[in-house]
């Protein structure tokens, strides 16, 4: 299971990216699976997804849109200090609070996001 160092994640580190993301989208796609065999309700995998892995999620998606194509859907606002700040409907999902009727078809849209972004990232 991934587990967050609580350290940045830089997008210049394009094996970081690639390890970590393919570490947490195999982790989402147990906890889905976990779910679809009646192993866990919803509710708890709205749960696990808010406690475990939203902030990592969250920290990626931040580094996966420096390589997101112009056409994906997604705005690039400013910060306070010049900071970019990303928006989509996808990052919106990934940084709010999941529907606990929804979690499941919620996580499953974020890993979506998540291998369309990282495989995007140039390989030099």
């Amino acid at each position: 299971m991934l587990r967050h160092s609580g350290l940045p994640i830089d997008w210049r580190n394009r094996l970081q990216l690639r390890t970590v993301t393919a570490a947490l989208c195999q982790d989402l796609r147990q906890e889905i699976a976990s779910f679809d065999a009646g192993a866990i309700r919803e509710a708890d995998l709205k749960n696990v997804y808010e406690t475990v892995y939203q902030e990592t999620t969250v920290d990626l998606l931040d580094a996966l849109m420096h390589y997101a194509p112009a056409g994906w859907g997604f705005t690039i606002g400013q910060a306070p200090g010049g900071q970019r700040i990303y928006k989509s409907p996808e990052y919106d999902i990934a940084a709010g609070p999941l529907h606990a009727s929804m979690a499941a078809t919620e996580v499953g849209t974020i890993v979506q996001a998540l291998e369309y972004l990282v495989a995007r990232v140039p390989e030099n």
